[in-house]
């Protein structure tokens, strides 16, 4: 059995009745000196991992172990990584994502696996694109409150207008500028400026179709453009994307490193992320006041039980010893290490995945209720 490499969340494996569960996360560097530990740090977490088995687990220790001790040893592995690595995995199968922001390292063994972390990260509540374009190439990138990265697109996605027309006629680059009256013009010194002109608007075309088609039309979620002035203009006047936010960054991409466009794009969607914040806990609170939503967390899970939680909203980094029974229809308090009680907003956040519900992750100081839980009913 091979653990596999996937961007899809929920994975199947979530959903999958075989135990135990095994959930490791960790923080992982993306080059040297600082690797070098990580598969020290990784075997450790096995350690864990084999205690856990040892405690609670009647399994074929050495042959279940084996996917993990694959990873381990493979040495061009930890050559090439992100910011952080997690690993689901039972005894028939094993999912792997790698993430571009650190998590906070746990190896555990249960009933139920560990994917508060990963909701955080995936969830679509907050998420964005943001399009950083030049007259040369492009480079998209997507974000939420909580990490910002460059799309990884495939090797043969055109990034590049010369590669997508061929050189520049007479290896110069065409400036825009803008006219009352006109929309956009061109100016410069090379006598083909016309053809230029034609190959720009071509580019730009072809990169708004592109971003549009297969990714803020297919996940409808918003693109903020990071561009200089005068590609602000002509991008906007030819482009097609009702996804494009007319507040743009008025800057080069290029001129940034991503820690600076991190904080530029989020003074962006900031004020539309507390906007959508606002209404999501306005629609709780008068949902709640219909008894069409809960924040107890026995009446949450016995609602997520029935399928009736269309939007559960879960505190960030709260964690709730505990394991709601659905034989005896009681929550079990208990140590959040033990291999069947664990974290009770980690199970409730599955049981609404489950029936197709929404899950929102929302930090401490915007949350709506005490207890670390709230739900909206579907009916």
């Amino acid at each position: 059995m091979k653990i596999n490499l996937t961007n899809v969340f929920p994975p199947k494996i979530l959903f999958s009745d075989d135990k135990p569960c095994v959930s490791i996360y960790m923080t992982t560097h993306r080059s040297s000196p600082d690797n070098e530990q990580d598969p020290i740090r990784f075997k450790n977490l096995l350690k864990e991992i084999e205690k856990s088995l040892d405690n609670y687990y009647k399994t074929d220790k050495e042959k279940f172990m084996k996917p993990l001790y694959d990873v381990l040893n493979d040495e061009a592995f930890w050559k090439n990584r992100t910011e952080s690595l997690v690993i689901l995995m039972n005894e028939n199968e094993g999912v792997m994502y790698e993430l571009n922001r650190e998590v906070k390292e746990l190896a555990v063994v249960s009933d139920e696996y560990h994917i508060k972390p990963l909701i955080r990260n995936y969830q679509s509540y907050d998420k964005y694109y943001a399009l950083g374009l030049s007259q040369k190439n492009f480079k998209l990138f997507e974000g939420t409150r909580y990490y910002f990265q460059e799309v990884n697109l495939d090797e043969d996605v055109i990034t590049e207008r010369t590669e997508l027309l061929g050189d520049d006629v007479g290896g110069k680059v065409l400036n825009f500028g803008t006219y009352k009256g006109t929309g956009t013009s061109f100016h410069g010194h090379n006598t083909k400026n016309e053809e230029i002109s034609k190959d720009i608007e071509k580019f730009f075309r072809y990169v708004d179709e592109f971003v549009m088609k297969n990714y803020t039309q297919v996940y409808n979620l918003p693109l903020i453009l990071v561009s200089v002035t005068e590609n602000q203009g002509y991008f906007r006047n030819i482009s097609k994307n009702p996804n494009l936010l007319d507040k743009g960054i008025i800057k080069s991409y290029e001129s940034m490193d991503i820690n600076e466009l991190t904080k530029e794009v989020w003074k962006v969607i900031e004020p539309m992320y507390l906007d959508k914040t606002k209404k999501l806990i306005d629609r709780f609170n008068n949902a709640q006041a219909k008894d069409l939503a809960s924040e107890d967390l026995l009446q949450i899970a016995h609602a997520l039980e029935e399928g009736k939680v269309d939007t559960l909203i879960v505190e960030a980094d709260r964690v709730i010893p505990g394991f709601y029974n659905g034989v005896n229809k009681r929550i079990e308090a208990g140590d959040v290490k033990h291999h069947v009680l664990g974290d009770l907003i980690n199970q409730f956040a599955k049981m609404a995945m489950l029936h197709k519900g929404n899950v929102i992750v929302l930090p401490k100081d915007r949350f709506p209720t005490k207890t670390g839980c709230a739900a909206i009913y579907r009916y």
